[in-house]
């Protein structure tokens, strides 16, 4: 600490507990390169409607309330079942409330416990891929009937939250560029999306 500023010791003392703090929590996204070219593209789109597409769009107002993966490898169950499911759901309902719209919210403990790749451990990781193929297949059912802090990541759903999964299903997705195209590319594709 001889030589250094106050300002050096107290952003020094900050990234020591950024770091640690960083080192509790788990990341859960995997990829992988032929997951992804599996998916279909998206159609390339032009004509007259292509140029009424607005480049930005905020969905702000139909997200639930952000929730804590705590020490599990969640995050594509957090990201896909509870935050694009119901953003989706709540979009087309018209709802903006975070309260209710988190109060009507998807599983995210439905996703990933049913897609993580190791069963035995809680802190490992999930394909979007695989979430995406759930939701089409079996759907999610709501956070109320299958809640991520009273499950933990070894508990598999029953028939009651895997009917109710069934109402939540997605009709398809798909890969908005390929991977090969030049960043430039992908960039304008993911903007018109």
């Amino acid at each position: 600490m001889i030589g250094m500023t106050r300002a050096e010791v107290l952003t020094g003392i900050l990234l020591v507990g950024f770091l640690q703090l960083g080192l509790t929590q788990n990341m859960g996204l995997l990829c992988s390169e032929s997951k992804y070219r599996s998916i279909p593209l998206l159609p390339s789109y032009s004509g007259l409607k292509y140029n009424e597409v607005p480049l930005r769009v905020s969905l702000r107002q139909h997200c639930p309330v952000p929730g804590d993966q705590q020490r599990m490898g969640s995050c594509v169950g957090w990201a896909v079942g509870y935050g694009a499911l119901t953003l989706m759901r709540a979009q087309r309902l018209g709802l903006n409330d975070p309260s209710k719209i988190t109060q009507m919210a998807n599983s995210a403990a439905f996703v990933y416990n049913q897609i993580r790749l190791q069963s035995d451990d809680c802190s490992a990781g999930a394909y979007i891929e695989d979430a995406l193929a759930l939701l089409k297949t079996k759907g999610d059912c709501l956070e109320n009937s299958f809640n991520y802090k009273k499950v933990d990541c070894n508990t598999n759903p029953g028939p009651m939250p895997s009917a109710e999964a069934l109402q939540y299903r997605i009709q398809d997705f798909a890969a908005v560029f390929n991977t090969q195209e030049v960043p430039k590319s992908k960039i304008s594709k993911a903007c018109k999306v």
